[in-house]
């Protein structure tokens, strides 16, 4: 048994560094557009790129660490409250909505690039297949804990996929030196690899099961999490997406998986439809955090607790329903009835929606490149940073100075990027 007072176990260290090195990878999805952002910023840049990127993601996720001890907060939104005020909660909820409503559109599309060569079926209906597929589980199964075994396979067939991606860059022809990149390339890759990085949304509660959290040594432990966890997910983003812009060089597409179904033979077929199922599958774990959020925005939940999270990873979140999924304790008190038919009501909707928005918005690459720009690197690279300022975090001038200084980069990137993300889309 682990004792509180001692702080973690090396098996509770080594938990949460997989936990949170899953939700950095979300079961392959910030692999699929890698290796375009290889072509876009060709291969010089790219290993600099994906570096900056990791060490950003990095930084920021302890920044919110530390701005959660500073106002002793638990959740990312209940540090918003507290150092951004009620309109900095309010943002987050928005952004995190619209961040999870936006990558489950890329999930459909990412499955329906595949899917029909396997099923021999048109798009549009692979498309409605997997929609309809998706929406009883979101609908009706509001115990997410049952879906973990999903989630499990999706990461074993993601290291099964980064051997096989190894294994067919042997036998690839080196590709031809790709061009300097412009500006806008350089914005769009930039975009793409940050949302492969995210995770700072769901890392409070990671933080919180850690025994002894949120005491300064236990602090220093989720630091060297977020390190090596960070450092796991750039081997297998460098991997695949080097390896596999080597493999296609200027034919690479914005899904790599497709990629290699239509190239990597048989098995290559199989692992490849396997990881887009998968991956459709677990689109419930994604889906349950933005519906319980959406439902507190359309004000189908009664009077919200801004400091309680009701997030994937919450012990909190799955107390709070029963084994039927119905929700049994509200911060407001009210219906729990009414705000379970909410949930069900707004799941529905929500995959209706996602399901049409797929239909038509083909392009996986610039789906993605759009959630990132305007939800993705606003949670990443802006909030974080303004919250540790805003926190009373006794930072130092040097600490200070660095703050700021990111994140005036923050938002410039971030704003350049939502620009050329806007115009790729018109």
């Amino acid at each position: 048994m682990e004792n509180r007072q001692h702080g973690p176990t090396r098996v509770a260290l080594a938990g949460a560094t997989f936990n949170l090195l899953n939700t950095i990878l979300g079961g392959g999805g910030g692999i699929v557009p890698l290796p375009r952002c290889i072509r876009l910023t060709g291969l010089r840049l790219a290993p600099v790129l994906l570096l900056f990127c990791a060490a950003l993601s990095a930084y920021n996720a302890c920044a919110i660490v530390a701005a959660s001890c500073a106002v002793r907060e638990s959740t990312y939104q209940g540090v918003a409250m507290r150092t951004l005020g009620v309109w900095g909660a309010l943002t987050v909820q928005v952004l995190v909505v619209s961040l999870t409503f936006g990558i489950s559109v890329a999930v459909i599309d990412i499955f329906a690039d595949i899917a029909p060569s396997m099923l021999n079926l048109s798009r549009t209906t692979t498309v409605m297949l997997a929609g309809c597929a998706v929406m009883p589980i979101v609908t009706l199964i509001r115990r997410i804990e049952r879906l973990s075994i999903i989630s499990v396979a999706a990461s074993l067939l993601v290291a099964a996929f980064v051997v096989f991606v190894c294994l067919c860059a042997k036998a690839a022809d080196n590709p031809r030196p790709t061009p300097e990149p412009s500006p806008t390339n350089l914005l769009e890759a930039i975009s793409i690899v940050n949302l492969s990085f995210l995770c700072h949304f769901n890392l409070l509660p990671l933080f919180q099961s850690l025994p002894g959290a949120p005491a300064p040594h236990v602090r220093t432990s989720m630091y060297q999490v977020i390190v090596i966890a960070t450092l796991l997910a750039l081997a297998v983003y460098g991997i695949v997406g080097i390896l596999g812009f080597v493999a296609f060089g200027e034919h690479t597409s914005g899904n790599a998986f497709a990629d290699y179904a239509a190239n990597g033979g048989y098995w290559g077929r199989v692992l490849n439809y396997s990881i887009a199922t998968a991956q459709l599958l677990s689109l419930p774990l994604l889906v349950h955090e933005g519906v319980r959020e959406l439902v507190g925005l359309l004000g189908m939940r009664g009077q919200l607790n801004l400091s309680e999270h009701h997030g994937l990873l919450s012990p909190q979140a799955l107390a709070r329903v029963d084994s039927d999924g119905n929700l049994v304790h509200l911060a407001g008190g009210g219906s729990a009835q009414e705000s379970a038919r909410g949930e069900r009501l707004c799941g529905m909707a929500w995959c209706v929606s996602a399901t049409c928005i797929a239909l038509y918005a083909a392009d996986t690459s610039k789906v993605l490149a759009l959630v990132a720009a305007l939800c993705g690197a606003p949670l990443m690279s802006v909030l974080p940073v303004l919250m540790l300022l805003r926190s009373g975090h006794d930072l130092g001038p040097r600490g200070v100075a660095l703050n700021v200084a990111l994140l005036v980069l923050g938002v410039a990137v971030s704003g350049a990027s939502a620009m050329v993300a806007v115009r790729a889309i018109w």
